[in-house]
C-alpha cells in the first residue's frame, strides 16, 4: 500500500515539475542587441594656463632666495599689470636645491651653491593677450616657462553634442546589424554613458621670445569625445 502511494506521489510530482519546466522554457526568450557608439565635437579653446617662474643660483641658499624673491616680485607685478586677477594666479611649486661638483664617477665632491625655484600657475582668459603676457613675463625676469596649455572653461554644450552624436552612431549600427539579420530594432532597453573629456588636437608647436607682436601662439582646437553603449529589443521584421 505504501509503495503504491509513494509511486503515485512521485509520478504526480514529476508531472508538476515537467509542467513547470515546460512553462519556463516554453516562454519566448527576449531577443536583444547591444551596440556601442562614439561621437565627438571640437571648438577653439577660450582659456590658457601658463606654468612659469624664476630660478636663481647663488653661493648660499639665503643669497639665492633673496635674488629669487626680488626677481619674482617683478614677475608678479607684471602679471598684475597685464590685468590677470589674483584668483587666476597660484603658486605651483617652490624648491631649494644644493648644486654639486661631481667627480669622474659622478660622486659628490662638494656643494658649489644653491638653486631656488619659484613656480606659479597663471590662467589667461583672453587668448588674444597670451603672446603679450608671455613676452612681458620673460622681460620681467621669468626664466622658466615649463608649459602652456589650453582648455574650454565650460564644455557642457560641447559634451552634449558629442553624446548626441555617439547615441546616433550606436543607433545606426543597431539598425544595420538588425537589418542584416532580417529583424528590426525595437524599444531601447538600457543605455550606458562614458563621460567625455577635452583632448588637444593641436597645441603650441613652438614659441620664441621677443617681437612687437608678442610670442607667436597656435591655439588649435580642443576635442570632446563620448562613448555610449545601447541595448535594444529585437522584433520580427
Amino acid at each position: 500500500m505504501t509503495s503504491k502511494y509513494f509511486s503515485k506521489t512521485a509520478t504526480a510530482l514529476g508531472l508538476i515539475f515537467f509542467s513547470f519546466v515546460s512553462t519556463v522554457y516554453g516562454q519566448a526568450i527576449p531577443r536583444t542587441i547591444t551596440v556601442s557608439g562614439r561621437g565627438s565635437a571640437s571648438a577653439p579653446p577660450d582659456t590658457a594656463t601658463i606654468n612659469t617662474g624664476v630660478s636663481t643660483v647663488a653661493a648660499t641658499a639665503q643669497e639665492a632666495l633673496t635674488a629669487n624673491n626680488q626677481q619674482f616680485q617683478q614677475v608678479l607685478r607684471v602679471i598684475s599689470e597685464q590685468g590677470i586677477e589674483d584668483r587666476d594666479v597660484q603658486t605651483s611649486s617652490f624648491n631649494v636645491n644644493p648644486q654639486f661638483e661631481r667627480g669622474p664617477n659622478f660622486e659628490i665632491i662638494r656643494i658649489t651653491g644653491y638653486e631656488v625655484s619659484n613656480q606659479v600657475r597663471i590662467i589667461v582668459r583672453d587668448l588674444d593677450q597670451l603672446g603679450q603676457v608671455l613676452d612681458a613675463l620673460i622681460a620681467a625676469g621669468s626664466n622658466r616657462v615649463s608649459s602652456v596649455g589650453f582648455s574650454i572653461e565650460n564644455n557642457k554644450e560641447l559634451l552634449k553634442t558629442a553624446r548626441t552624436s555617439a547615441v546616433a552612431d550606436a543607433t545606426r549600427t543597431a539598425g544595420v546589424l538588425a537589418g542584416a539579420a532580417g529583424v528590426q530594432v525595437g524599444k531601447l532597453i538600457a543605455i550606458t554613458d562614458q563621460s567625455g573629456s577635452s583632448l588637444p588636437r593641436a597645441s603650441i608647436a613652438a614659441f620664441g621670445v621677443g617681437g612687437n607682436g608678442g610670442v607667436p601662439i597656435a591655439t588649435g582646437q580642443l576635442e570632446v569625445s563620448s562613448s555610449v553603449t545601447l541595448q535594444f529589443e529585437l522584433i520580427n521584421a
